[in-house]
């Protein structure tokens, strides 16, 4: 009987050690990487004072690897933009200037929907790493403080 009882418990054991781990929660963590040493491959857009906020998105971690900038001031609110790299794996917002932004901005994780799934950055001038990786971002009503 107890045998019996005992090839019961280890067929449930089986079937519930089989189930495949859960996805992990999108994370949206600060990377110690001071923001004023990241480098972009471009520049700037055409047409952006260096003064102009942007969104640097870096295909590796603690914003390195290829970065981009991108223009914040002439996006459209709550409209997914695409970006390069696709996928990233870390962006923060430059705000030469330090003051508060007027709108806010959130990124999309891979996977998930853009603009309405959007996770915003907590503050400007921070790099921070996502996990996993981004695959849009949207400008949104809001506001941005400045680290």
């Amino acid at each position: 009987m107890f045998s019996n009882i005992f090839v019961c418990l280890l067929a449930a054991a089986t079937v519930v050690g089989a189930r495949a781990p859960p996805a992990p929660a999108s994370a949206l963590t600060p990377s110690l990487t001071p923001f004023h040493t990241i480098t972009t491959t471009n520049v700037t857009e055409v047409g952006v004072a260096l003064t102009d906020p942007t969104m640097i998105f870096c295909s590796q971690p603690n914003c390195s690897g290829d970065c981009y900038r991108f223009s914040l001031l002439d996006r459209p609110l709550a409209q997914c933009q695409g970006v390069i790299p696709n996928p990233f794996s870390s962006t923060g917002i430059a705000n030469p200037d330090g003051g508060p932004l007027q709108f806010a901005v959130g990124v999309s994780f891979t996977g998930s929907a853009c603009a309405r799934g959007v996770v915003l950055l907590p503050k400007a001038n921070i790099c921070y790493n996502l996990s996993p990786t981004g695959n849009g971002w949207a400008r949104v009503s809001g506001g941005t403080p400045s680290a």
